[in-house]
């Protein structure tokens, strides 16, 4: 079966789309692989010469850690997989603060060391200076996934279900099943109860517990799945789609190639 894909919705930090000739364990690794495997930029380790503010330093690593980072995942290798010894333009990057209150420094005040690397929001507030505090720091940007941590999650919400499909073999039009139904799958046009976007079923089956006839089913399709996709920023929802499905199907390839030259 060829794999058929129908977009729902999708802007920038959202997507919502129909997959259909995938199985449940293709469907997982997909999500999984947007989730903790597509490498993104984060501030990594942060170097305080001086901070005077209300926040320990911990904390204030913490706030830059989870910062989302714009960038190109593929202009940088991980730290593990670079050749250098003490660190380099490839495997990472830098970004700095350095002022004195009275000011509130947001994320669009870090200083990046490299153009290619931009903050996803600039309105994050990172901490408000009184007067006379100060702050001086430098920050290490490094790539990874979130399979190493969370501030290198590129999805912040990413799942899917199996497509419902409702039909009504036998109805008297008593209206209870939209009385019921939570996600307003029924309505009722001139008396007569019909299905509206059933894609909205969550299979309560409140709707069939209603139907005094028992005419209401509700199935799902095994081999199409509906994906909601979330991201914060760092890299768009459909760059994300793309990048997870091109390290699956490298994955595939590799293992292929693998089982190949065993094979002979």
């Amino acid at each position: 079966m060829a794999i058929e894909i129908n977009v729902i919705e999708l802007t920038e930090r959202y997507a919502k789309f129909i997959i259909s000739g995938l199985t449940p364990a293709s469907a997982n690794a997909l999500r999984r692989c947007m989730i903790n495997e597509v490498p993104r930029m984060a501030i990594d380790e942060v170097n305080f010469y001086e901070n005077t503010s209300v926040l320990f330093d911990e904390q204030l690593a913490l706030r830059l850690g989870l910062i989302p980072l714009r960038a190109d995942p593929g202009l940088y290798v991980l730290e593990d997989e670079c050749t250098c010894e003490d660190g380099c333009s490839l495997c990472q990057s830098t970004a700095s603060i350095s002022a004195e209150g009275p000011i509130k420094i947001y994320s669009s005040d870090l200083v990046m060391g490299d153009e290619n690397i931009s903050v996803a929001d600039d309105n994050i507030l990172i901490v408000d200076l009184k007067d006379g505090q100060k702050l001086l720091l430098n920050a290490i940007i490094k790539l990874g996934t979130g399979e190493m941590h969370a501030k290198w999650q590129n999805a912040v919400v990413c799942g899917y279900k199996n497509i419902p499909h409702v039909s009504i073999t036998d109805c008297n039009d008593c209206g209870r099943c939209v009385d019921v139904c939570p996600r307003d799958v029924f309505k009722c046009v001139d008396g007569r109860v019909m299905i509206g976007d059933d894609i909205n079923c969550s299979c309560c089956n409140l709707c069939v517990e209603a139907c005094e006839l028992d005419g209401i089913v509700i199935e799902e399709d095994p081999e199409a799945f509906l994906f909601k996709l979330e991201t914060d920023g760092g890299m768009t929802a459909s760059a994300l789609i793309v990048y997870a499905v091109r390290m699956l199907r490298d994955k595939a390839v590799r293992l292929k190639s693998v089982l190949e030259r065993f094979s002979h």
